[in-house]
């Protein structure tokens, strides 16, 4: 069952140690995919949530563990997500909490882009300003550089699917992203940011002698 309570915006108003202090709202006790088992911890807080995940192989399905208490901090619960998968590390970047590999994240995420300017209408999640973001010739570049290659698609972009019951599509909305000397991670940060409260995912994994990355956004 998932929650249906109303989620507050005031986080961001909050600064980092406002927000890493704030207590979760139930208890959670939960086994799955790292996007819905920290969904659990982040929904009602009004916090953005970013995933960078790798893999040796073609699957890319991994499953993380959470058992906290009402009351928690967010901080204590990220700690027990870490300390109970221990691929893992995190961080709170740009606002938006980002579970990241333990060995850092791929190299495409720290490439630097001297100019971004996102102008464009979401009509459905996050992953739709990082399609655009990803028809950037510095990144086209790079990711020919790394030799990694785009994953499965529907329709213009990788694949974009849903983890909330009963999604029904928000209005369109516009996203006005203007950044300087930034990494294409804070730019993901950014993206997510401007929903309000959103989930961005980026995938690598190593499958048939090829490397192959896909983006995945929800907003919720």
């Amino acid at each position: 069952m998932w929650p249906t309570t109303t989620r507050p915006q005031a986080a961001q108003y909050l600064d980092d140690a406002q927000i890493l202090a704030l207590p979760i709202p139930q208890d959670v006790d939960f086994t799955g995919p790292p996007q819905q088992t920290i969904w659990w911890v982040l929904h009602d807080m009004g916090i953005s949530l970013g995933i960078v995940q790798e893999f040796q192989g073609c699957s890319i399905d991994s499953q993380v563990r959470l058992k906290v208490k009402k009351g928690t901090t967010l901080r204590e619960a990220m700690d027990a997500i870490v300390a109970s998968n221990s691929d893992y590390q995190w961080r709170l970047m740009d606002h938006v909490v980002n579970l990241e590999p333990k060995g850092g994240v791929p190299a495409i995420l720290t490439t630097k882009l001297h100019r971004v300017r996102l102008h464009t209408f979401d009509n459905w999640t996050p992953s739709d300003g990082m399609f655009e973001l990803f028809k950037m010739p510095e990144i086209r570049r790079r990711l020919n550089e790394l030799k990694v290659k785009e994953g499965a698609h529907t329709g213009d972009g990788p694949m974009a699917i849903s983890i909330y019951p009963n999604p029904s599509p928000p209005q369109p909305r516009r996203i006005d992203i203007n950044l300087r000397d930034v990494s294409v991670q804070s730019v993901f940060n950014a993206i997510v940011r401007s929903h309000g409260r959103g989930t961005w995912m980026y995938s690598e994994n190593e499958c048939n002698g090829e490397r192959i990355f896909t983006i995945h956004g929800w907003s919720d």
